[in-house]
C-alpha cells in the first residue's frame, strides 16, 4: 500500500480556500476523499451524496495542451489514478451536484428544543444516510444511528420506511397530509 497525498481543488465549495491537501493511500476512494474534505472544512452535516470528484488531466495534442475532465465513481482511487500521469498534469476538483431536493424531517422526538429539520438530500441517499445526517445535526453519535428509524406518518397511521429507500423519493411520494419523522426505535 502506497502513502501520498492529494491536491483536491475545493473553491465550488468553499470560495475562501482554492484548494485542500490531504493524505490518503492507494486504498482510499473518491467517497473516502469527499468525506475527508468535507470533514476538513467542518461540513458533516452535509450530505456526501451531493458530492462528485473530478479529475482533470491535461495532455498534448498537436503541441498544445487538450485538458480532459473525468467524473469518478465513489470506489475510483484517486491516488492510483494520478500515479498513472506525469506530476503536475492532473488535478481533483471537488464539485456539489445541484440536483438535491430539500426534505423536511421532524425531529422533535429526538431534540425537544427542535420541531424539524431541513436537509438538502440526494436522491441517491438512503434512509440510513439520512438518519446519520439528522443525527450529526442534533450533534449525536453516528454510533446510534442503529437505534432510530425515520417513519411516514399520517394522522391515521405510519410506517417505518426501510433503512435502504431513497429518502428523496418517499418525500417526493408523499402527499401534504404526510411527515417523516424520526425517532429512537425503542418508542414503537
Amino acid at each position: 500500500m502506497f502513502q501520498g497525498v492529494l491536491k483536491v481543488y475545493t473553491s465550488d465549495i468553499r470560495q475562501c480556500t482554492d484548494y485542500k491537501t490531504i493524505r490518503v493511500s492507494t486504498k482510499t476512494t473518491a467517497r473516502n476523499v469527499i468525506e475527508m474534505v468535507l470533514t476538513k472544512f467542518k461540513l458533516t452535516c452535509r450530505d456526501p451524496n451531493l458530492f462528485e470528484l473530478w479529475m482533470e488531466l491535461t495532455t498534448k495534442a498537436e503541441g498544445k495542451p487538450v485538458k480532459t475532465i473525468l467524473r469518478l465513481e465513489n470506489d475510483a482511487k484517486p491516488l492510483e489514478l494520478q500515479r498513472c500521469h506525469p506530476a503536475g498534469m492532473s488535478r481533483f476538483l471537488l464539485h456539489m451536484n445541484a440536483t438535491g431536493t430539500l426534505v423536511r424531517v421532524y425531529d422533535h422526538n429526538i431534540c425537544a428544543a427542535s420541531n424539524y429539520k431541513s436537509l438538502m438530500l440526494s436522491s441517491l441517499t438512503n434512509c440510513e444516510e439520512a438518519i446519520d445526517l439528522i443525527l450529526a445535526q442534533n450533534r449525536k453519535s453516528r454510533e446510534e444511528s442503529a437505534n432510530y428509524g425515520l417513519f411516514l406518518t399520517t394522522p391515521e397511521a405510519e410506517a417505518q420506511i426501510p433503512p435502504e429507500v431513497s429518502i428523496v423519493s418517499v418525500y417526493v411520494l408523499s402527499q401534504p397530509q404526510h411527515k417523516i419523522v424520526i425517532r429512537p426505535l425503542d418508542s414503537l
